[in-house]
Order: C-alpha cells, then sequence, then structure tokens
C-alpha cells in the first residue's frame, strides 16, 4: 500500500513537472515570436 501510494504521487509530481516545462517551452517561444508584438501591446495598454 505505502509503495503504491508512494508510486502514485511520484507520477503525480512527474506529469506536474511535465505540465510546467511544456508551458514554459511555450511561453518562451511564444515570447520569442511575439516579443515586438507584445512590447507595443504592453506599452499602448499601459498608457492607455
Amino acid at each position: 500500500m505505502l509503495v503504491s501510494l508512494e508510486f502514485v504521487r511520484q507520477l503525480e509530481l512527474d506529469i506536474v513537472h511535465a505540465l510546467h516545462f511544456l508551458y514554459a517551452k511555450w511561453k518562451i517561444y511564444f515570447w520569442i515570436n511575439n516579443e515586438k508584438f507584445t512590447y507595443n501591446f504592453n506599452i499602448t495598454r499601459f498608457f492607455a
């Protein structure tokens, strides 16, 4: 029982880490491709 519980907890941690890694990769990819657009959007929103 304890072993299976540990295994499930480890599996949950691995899934969370994988999701965080994919999310970070997507954010970096998105930021590189849309850096100028995002910058202009933030500036106009800040001064609007």
